[in-house]
């Protein structure tokens, strides 16, 4: 029982001491996220609708790529930036390549 006990309390240890590594990450990304969809989306969308061009796709998929990965926005953070840039019109594959992008190369990872 007493060994069960153990593992037990060094399990709750090694979650509380991951959660407390990752929780100022994850509350900055959450925070700028809301930050970014409420002041900066309508300049984020209008750079976004430049990049889209009809005769070339893949090069605002690219763009857009390149633009989610330097962005220092979590995943959570992420969802309320794409739905205002939604709601202005963005076609649907630049979206996707722009949340994609952000969440598979967030600079906060790198910094973990």
């Amino acid at each position: 029982m007493s060994y069960l006990k153990f593992h037990i309390i060094d399990f709750m240890y090694l979650m509380l001491y991951q959660l407390n590594l990752i929780l100022p990450f994850w509350l900055g990304g959450i925070i700028l996220g809301g930050i970014i969809a409420a002041y900066f989306s309508e300049r984020l969308s209008i750079l976004l609708n430049k990049l889209n061009t009809a005769a070339h796709p893949q090069f605002s998929i690219i763009m857009a790529s390149l633009l989610g990965a330097v962005s220092p926005i979590t995943m959570h953070g992420m969802i309320p930036v794409v739905m205002v840039m939604r709601k202005k019109g963005m076609p649907q594959y630049i979206l996707a390549s722009f949340i994609i992008s952000s969440v598979l190369i967030n600079p906060n990872v790198f910094f973990l």
